[in-house]
């Protein structure tokens, strides 16, 4: 289900964007506090590029990194004022190999603090099959008003578990004539530490077992020698969490909680808390959802966003859970569909329990919309909560052209707020 970007805007029918919660610091001049980023990254051709010049101008530019087969690399951020959604774009000084443009776009993973995770292809010369080439993994941490420069790290390739193959060696010689141990985007999350250091995580479920594969690395700007640490993790098997034993469990996203915690949410089945700073990690947590909603998953293609849920941790530290669903608690997913509910919950880490904040109804929601005359009476999809103020909901609405308002609705209130319109050319 992924779509290409082009630059005249973001295309949320599939959720291009994660939340990005910049310190207070890093926004203090551009007074802009949070930003929805854009799910892909863009490329640019390099240093005559217009992009460039504008981040040279606001400082988003980063120092120049190396890529693992040294060639170098350097990102920038467009920011926008939600709900507009801004962009991260990768720059190569050396210029872009035609074959480049055949690849799988760079993809945001996640972004916390001042940091954004990011993956892309990385060319190999001398290897004319693009989908031999390598991935890398960077962190990107934006400048704050007291940092006039961005920096830019690039995670050292994991290994362990990768495979021995010598046709593909030959391609793979700065990896230690090695295959890289595969690890899928939607598997890894991002915390961010109050010195400036961060901590990388994936989790890999594995299929009817009580087991997990937990590889997690650790920065710390005392520290630069980054490793990953590979382990396995027991998993709960009590009742309650059957369906992750049972090689149903999927993965939409990863956050992070409490300072301590990655939290790896199916937006179905449930949450695992998993303590990514102990050394030796107690068994993950698990909390499953409030039970009024449906355990059917909508038939989506794996990787791509739900529509209907979707969880956060709010500035303040609150876990936040909004659906969209019908009144059996099934998501809704039919753009035809006449009668939906809104509804939010929060969540308690001391009784590992949600409770129910309110519900609009599609009513409502519409007579709020109804303020502002441009806009379609359509099924809102992508909720996305503001993470300065719980009660802000982002919706999407997709018109029967592919055009694509972007409007904030108070859901306490029922008023709108700010709309932004994104137009298919």
């Amino acid at each position: 289900m992924e779509k290409s970007r082009q630059l005249r805007g973001p295309s949320p029918a599939d959720d291009s964007y994660r939340h990005h919660q910049p310190s207070a610091e890093k926004f203090a001049c551009s007074r802009i506090p949070w930003v929805m980023l854009d799910r892909f990254a863009h490329r640019t051709k390099g240093d005559g590029d217009g992009v460039v010049s504008d981040a040279v101008a606001d400082g988003t530019l980063s120092e120049i990194s190396a890529t693992c087969t040294g060639k170098p690399i350097a990102i920038s951020l467009r920011v926008a004022e939600p709900p507009e959604v801004s962009r991260l774009y990768l720059h190569w000084p050396d210029g872009l190999r035609p074959e480049m443009s055949d690849l799988n776009k760079p993809f945001v993973i996640a972004a916390h603090g001042d940091s954004i995770l990011f993956q892309t292809y990385v060319p190999l010369d001398g290897c004319y099959h693009p989908t031999c080439y390598p991935i890398d993994y960077f962190v990107y941490t934006a400048p704050s008003c007291s940092k006039s420069r961005s920096s830019l790290r690039r995670l050292p390739t994991c290994f362990d578990g990768g495979l021995l193959d010598p046709v593909m060696n030959q391609y793979n010689k700065p990896h230690l004539s090695r295959d890289q141990q595969a690890m899928c985007s939607a598997d890894i999350g991002l915390l961010c530490h109050r010195d400036g250091g961060f901590t990388v995580a994936n989790l890999a479920v594995a299929d009817l077992t009580c087991l997990g594969r937990l590889r997690v690395l650790h920065y710390t700007p005392l520290e630069t020698n980054m490793k990953w640490d590979d382990k396995e993790l027991p998993l709960p098997c009590d009742v309650g969490t059957l369906n992750i034993v049972s090689g149903s469990w999927q993965t939409d996203t990863v956050i992070p909680f409490d300072d301590h915690y990655l939290c790896w949410v199916d937006l179905y089945l449930g949450l695992l808390f998993v303590d990514v700073i102990a050394k030796h990690p107690p068994p993950p947590r698990y909390a499953r959802l409030p039970v009024e909603l449906d355990q059917h998953r909508l038939y989506i293609d794996h990787g791509a966003p739900d529509p209907a849920r979707h969880v956060c941790v709010t500035d303040a530290g609150i876990m936040k859970l909004i659906s969209i669903n019908d009144d059996t608690g099934r998501s809704v997913r039919d753009q035809s569909c006449s009668a939906f509910n809104i509804t939010t919950w929060t969540f308690d880490l001391g009784t590992m329990r949600w409770h129910k904040e309110f519900t609009i109804k599609s009513a409502k929601f519409w007579a709020a919309l109804d303020t502002d005359k441009r806009l379609p009476c359509l099924l809102p999809k992508f909720p996305t909560i503001s993470l300065v103020d719980p009660n802000v909901i982002c919706f999407t609405l997709e018109d029967s052209y592919n055009n694509f308002w972007l409007v904030e609705v108070n859901t306490k209130n029922k008023v709108l707020g700010a709309v932004a319109l994104s137009i298919s050319t």
